[in-house]
């Protein structure tokens, strides 16, 4: 018996690198990968949060999040108030993250128009329909 089992799973791991391979080539001119913007766009839905609710928004554990943070602070993208033991406290998008972010959106949006409209999609609540 010669029965291939097609995963689902794998289908859509293989899929989501080539997105992310996609989008990171994209805004590589903007020297951001997709999970910084996707961050970046976090960070802006919630205006002033902390590094425990952004992980819960992004489903990434905190040392993952951190990281992050800790890189968009690096690269003068955020803003941040500490503790007295130096542990982040506050996270918000300052002035130069707020204009990266807005010019990385039209870049974004475009790639992905171009790929919904290669799968026939009209719009984000189709596709989330679609992925859930």
């Amino acid at each position: 018996m010669n029965n291939i089992f097609s995963c689902h799973c794998i289908s859509f791991r293989k899929s989501s690198n080539s997105l992310t391979k996609e989008h990171d080539t994209a805004l590589a001119k903007f020297e951001l990968k997709i999970i910084q913007f996707s961050t970046l766009r976090n960070i802006q839905k919630l205006e002033r949060t902390n590094i425990s609710d952004l992980s819960y928004l992004l489903k990434l554990d905190r040392t993952t999040v951190l990281r992050n943070i800790e890189k968009l602070i690096e690269m003068d993208l955020v803003s941040f108030k500490c503790k007295n033991n130096n542990k982040i406290k506050a996270v918000s998008l300052n002035t130069v993250g707020k204009s990266k972010l807005k010019e990385a959106t039209i870049i974004c949006e475009k790639t992905q128009y171009k790929y919904t409209k290669a799968l026939g999609i009209k719009n984000y609540e189709e596709f989330e329909t679609l992925i859930t």
